[in-house]
C-alpha cells in the first residue's frame, strides 16, 4: 500500500462517545452517544451535524453493535432535519433507538408528520436541549421525553418550560384514563375522579402553582402522586 493508499488514523479508528443518562435511583436509562473524530473529548467543528449522526449510526449499529454499546439500554441519537424527513430512524430498532429532535431543527408540518409516523410505529421521541417557543407545540404533543440545558437555564425560565409541557402530559393522562375506562380497568366512577383530578392539576399548571419538588423524576411521576 502506498502512503497515498494508506488511510490514515481519523479514517482506520473508530471513535464514539458514551454519556451516560440516569434516573433519579442513579441507574442508567440509556446512553447517549455522540460523534468523536479522534481522542479528544470534543466534537470536531469541521465536520457537521449529518456526517457526525451517520458516523454514529455506522460505527454503533453496523461496525461495534449497538447492544454491546449500550449495553440493551436505550440509545440516543441526535437526527438531522434531513435525516428526519428521509426517516432514516426507522432502519434501525425502535426497541433501542432514543430518535434526538435537536433544537435548531426548523417544527415544519413534515417534520410533524415524520416525527408522528417514527412515534406511530414505536420510537421513543426526545427534545433535545429544548427552550419552548409555541412552535414546538405539535411535537410536545407526541414527545415522550424532553430534555432540558438545566446548567444554561435560570429557575423560572426552567419552571416557565416545565408548565408549558406539563399541561401536554395532562392531555395525555385525560386520553389514558378514557382508554382504561373503555376496556374496563378502572370504574365510570374512578374515571370520574381522575378527570376531576387532571382538571386541578391543569388550573395548578395554568396559575403557574404546579410544582415538581426533587424528590420526582420528571413531570408525569408528579402528576401520577397528585392522583
Amino acid at each position: 500500500m502506498t502512503n497515498e493508499q494508506k488511510a490514515s488514523p481519523r479514517e482506520s479508528n473508530i471513535f464514539i462517545a458514551r454519556q451516560p443518562i440516569f434516573r433519579r435511583n442513579k441507574k442508567v436509562y440509556g446512553y447517549e452517544l455522540l460523534f468523536r473524530s479522534g481522542l479528544s473529548n470534543y466534537f470536531d467543528p469541521e465536520f457537521d451535524g449529518e456526517h457526525a449522526t451517520s458516523s454514529v449510526i455506522t460505527n454503533s449499529f453496523l461496525l461495534i453493535g449497538i447492544s454491546k454499546m449500550t449495553e440493551q439500554k436505550k440509545a440516543f441519537i441526535n437526527f438531522t432535519e434531513d435525516m428526519l424527513l428521509r426517516e432514516y430512524p426507522a432502519l434501525f430498532p425502535h426497541e433501542y433507538t432514543v430518535v434526538e429532535v435537536l433544537e435548531d431543527v426548523k417544527v415544519t408540518p413534515k417534520i410533524v408528520e415524520a416525527c408522528r409516523n417514527l412515534v406511530n410505529i414505536g420510537y421513543t421521541l426526545a427534545l433535545d436541549d429544548f427552550e419552548y417557543s409555541p412552535e414546538w407545540d405539535p411535537l410536545l404533543e407526541i414527545a415522550h421525553i424532553v430534555k432540558f440545558d438545566v446548567q444554561a437555564m435560570s429557575f423560572e425560565e426552567l419552571q416557565r418550560d416545565v408548565d408549558h409541557i406539563a399541561k401536554y402530559d395532562v392531555q395525555a393522562s385525560f386520553a389514558h384514563a378514557i382508554m382504561l375506562e373503555s376496556i374496563g380497568i378502572i370504574t365510570a366512577d374512578e374515571l370520574k375522579d381522575l378527570k376531576r383530578g387532571l382538571q386541578e392539576l391543569a388550573t395548578d399548571i395554568k396559575n403557574g402553582t404546579f410544582i415538581i419538588e426533587e424528590t420526582f423524576e420528571d413531570v408525569h411521576s408528579k402528576i401520577e402522586w397528585e392522583l
